[in-house]
């Protein structure tokens, strides 16, 4: 894959970009209608209701259509061509500065800076992402590829501040945030894929300290699910002995956490939250309970096999009253004729049946049935994930793309040998999800319109899903990659 190719009649995404200092507060967003705003704490989930005061417009230099870019991929300068003028953007410390020829100014201020000190500023900035992006500089099958991986941690870098994670920016670069557990998972997955281990250990050891209660093994966020549990649980055991006994407090704590929850007495099977949005809805849901025994059978835990056991079971019996693979076991739910057509249905298709397939607890011919039930009832398109539209804000169309978690799906095709899905599944996320031009993508965004826009914010999980498919290609034996 030298370049993006769209499938049929879709257009490119087009979306802003946000650049930040990492070890830094403020988050700068740069929209392509020229408006450029600050990060603050009042931010809705809807873009269209979000409160924006702008600092500056950069329409005042350039005001017609201009080219976007990152110049130097992995290093966060951002380029703007259009009208014989070039404006380059770095985030220095806590202002943004923009330069215009031999004119730089501090966009908030207004201030001038010295075109000396802007350069003095960019050779410390590069000396400090060459070290970032070290890990990184490899062999990818196409420089686009790389371009890709490049982007994507200088992304996510600037995301976190410092080791504290963020979700996201925006909306979720707010705090109640931070400790959403697929945050840390795929940011250690990550360094642990490019052989970082001890970044990864630092990450997610702050997390732990952070967000999880050595005592109870709570974790400090308004919706964990039994499913992140099971996660956080089987990453802990990813790495090695000395890092265990470290934080021993923590996995133990974790551990005992997932034994002590409520069972319900048809089948002996976990009962909770299936996530944050939905955690209302406690019941027995599959892929909570799949993540739960994975976590605890990498933990050495022989009630993790027998909850696997449990599971499968009981897979099968629901099965016989509902009349398909169902993704709850305390109910009898209908056969969607389309995921996206109903709100929990939509979370079964791009979310529970995602973990139930990565837990790698299901026979290979219940994995089968999940995915044809996908591709039956219209639950992918182009090898990502659909989610129904719940604006009315005239975003076209009845459903849009909400593929963060695709990694989870894509991830059980690389292990299960189904090469043709795995590499439509990143292909089809570099094309929909990201914005060509920069190569950031977002949570989620529409599948329709020209340009198509961003539907929510940008996400740490949402724009490392093709790094970590990459990295999990290239980290395996040439013999065995799909």
């Amino acid at each position: 894959m030298d370049t993006i190719t769209l499938p049929p009649g879709k257009s490119a995404l087009q979306g802003y970009v946000f650049l930040s200092d990492p070890e830094g507060e403020a988050v700068f967003i740069i929209e392509r209608n020229g408006m450029v705003w600050k990060q603050h704490p009042g931010l809705v989930f809807y873009l269209n209701k979000q409160i924006r005061p702008e600092i500056w417009n950069w329409h005042s230099l350039l005001s017609g259509e201009a080219k976007w870019s990152f110049p130097e991929p992995g290093f966060p300068e951002l380029e703007l061509r259009g009208e014989g003028k070039t404006l380059t953007f770095i985030c220095a410390g806590e202002e943004l500065w923009c330069r215009c020829g031999d004119d730089v100014r501090d966009v908030e201020s207004g201030k001038v800076v010295p075109l000396e000190q802007y350069e003095i500023c960019k050779r410390g900035m590069h000396t400090f992402w060459q070290e970032e992006m070290r890990p990184f500089l490899r062999e990818y099958p196409t420089p686009l590829l790389r371009d890709a991986v490049l982007n994507s941690v200088m992304f996510c870098r600037m995301a976190f501040t410092g080791i504290e994670p963020h979700y996201g920016v925006g909306f979720y670069g707010l705090e109640e945030h931070d400790g959403f557990p697929p945050t840390i998972l795929s940011v250690t997955d990550l360094y642990l894929l490019a052989g970082e281990k001890s970044r990864a250990e630092a990450l997610f050891g702050a997390y732990l300290k952070r967000f999880v209660s050595p005592e109870s093994g709570e974790v400090n966020y308004y919706g964990t699910s039994i499913s992140e549990y099971g996660m956080l649980l089987r990453w802990f055991y990813r790495f090695d002995e000395t890092f265990r006994r470290k934080y021993e407090a923590f996995g133990e704590a974790l551990r005992r956490k997932i034994m002590q929850m409520p069972v319900d007495a048809e089948y002996g099977l976990l009962i909770g939250s299936p996530e944050a949005d939905e955690r209302s809805d406690q019941g027995v849901f599959a892929h909570n309970n799949a993540q739960a025994a994975a976590g605890l059978i990498a933990a050495g835990e022989k009630y993790g096999a027998v909850l696997a056991e449990r599971l499968v079971e009981a897979l099968r019996i629901h099965r016989q009253k509902c009349g398909f693979l169902p993704w709850r076991l305390d109910e009898v739910v209908a056969e969607p004729e389309n995921f996206y057509d109903e709100r929990k249905t939509g979370y079964a298709n791009y979310r529970y049946y995602p973990e139930l397939l990565e837990s790698g607890i299901l026979p290979p011919e219940m994995e089968a049935e999940i995915i044809a039930l996908r591709l039956k009832h219209n639950g992918e398109e182009n090898g990502i994930t659909v989610m129904r539209n719940g604006r009315s804000d005239g975003v076209p169309g009845a459903y849009h793309y909400d593929d963060w978690t695709l990694w989870s799906i894509a991830a059980a095709d690389f292990r299960s040998g189904r090469k043709e899905r795995f590499n439509a599944a990143w292909q089809g996320h570099l094309a929909l999800h990201t914005s060509p031009d920069t190569l950031m993508g977002y949570e989620q965004v529409n599948a329709f319109g020209s340009p198509r826009r961003p539907y929510a914010d940008f996400c740490v999980p949402g724009q490392l899903t093709v790094p970590r498919l990459l990295l999990m290609q290239l980290s395996t034996p040439e013999t065995e990659r799909l």
